[in-house]
């Protein structure tokens, strides 16, 4: 999760078994929190940047062929993953940014 110039939280999520799809919500699907290492962050922080984002969430994938960029965007689901493997109120985090913003 990338808010206002920096990395906030990672972490890594599996598909249910039987299914591809890795969304948070979806019953059976797993979740952990994840550190994240400099490469991660620098990718992330050049997806965010490239699409000109302040507050996004960056899927990546760690293939065999490297990290690859799933998506950038500002679908907040991934608040609420984080917030579950974490106990970290990203929403907060993000109010306290776009208020920030607002004030100056």
């Amino acid at each position: 999760m990338w808010v206002g110039g920096r990395v906030v939280g990672c972490y890594r999520r599996q598909a249910p078994a039987g299914d591809f799809r890795t969304n948070s919500g979806l019953p059976g699907a797993q979740l952990e929190a994840r550190p994240v290492d400099a490469d991660m962050k620098r990718i992330a922080i050049h997806a965010a940047s490239a699409c000109g984002l302040e507050i996004a969430g960056v899927d990546i994938a760690d293939t065999a062929r490297g990290m690859l960029i799933w998506e950038a965007n500002t679908n907040c689901g991934i608040v609420t993953g984080l917030a579950t493997v974490t106990g970290r109120s990203v929403a907060l985090e993000m109010a306290a940014y776009v208020g920030a913003q607002a004030a100056r």
